[in-house]
């Protein structure tokens, strides 16, 4: 027997999307791989540890993306893939850039004004970077595996 598939507003099953996919299992896997990483190596904190946590990270939109397409494909009638993917990258854009100006503007600030701007760029850079890769990673996963079922 199939289960009847809901209708919901565009804007909702795009939340729904990016909620599950860019934030939430991103943030478990990554905080889960972090402890993993203390537990058994200690404090030492080492550039590998680093690059661990980082593929961590991206691989985790990834399966965000894959885990969250497969709910929405069994629980909402999808008529307008395009458009979902579309607002939820906009999401994802929006609240991951706000998370980080709020995680780390009064930093960027400070550090301008103690070491310069060339310290302060790359305060800047490295965090633009991870984020554009991460929302390469979840939009072009999200183009995959989001498809119209209606």
């Amino acid at each position: 027997m199939k289960k009847d598939l809901k209708e919901s507003k565009l804007w909702y099953i795009s939340a729904t999307h990016y909620l599950t996919s860019g934030f939430v299992v991103p943030l478990i896997l990554s905080v889960l791989s972090v402890f993993l990483l203390k537990s058994f190596l200690g404090n030492s904190y080492q550039i590998w540890q680093f690059l661990i946590t980082l593929i961590v990270s991206f691989f985790s939109i990834y399966l965000g993306v894959m885990y969250s397409a497969s709910y929405l494909k069994k629980t909402y009638k999808i008529k307008n893939a395009k458009k979902i993917i579309k607002y939820s990258s906009v999401y994802f854009i929006f609240f991951s850039s706000l998370l980080f100006l709020l995680d780390s503007g009064s930093s960027i600030v400070n550090t301008y004004k103690e070491k310069g701007f060339a310290t302060a760029f790359w305060f800047i850079f490295f965090p633009f970077v991870y984020l554009l890769i991460a929302f390469l990673i979840f939009y072009l996963t999200s183009k995959k595996y989001i498809k119209n079922n209606t």
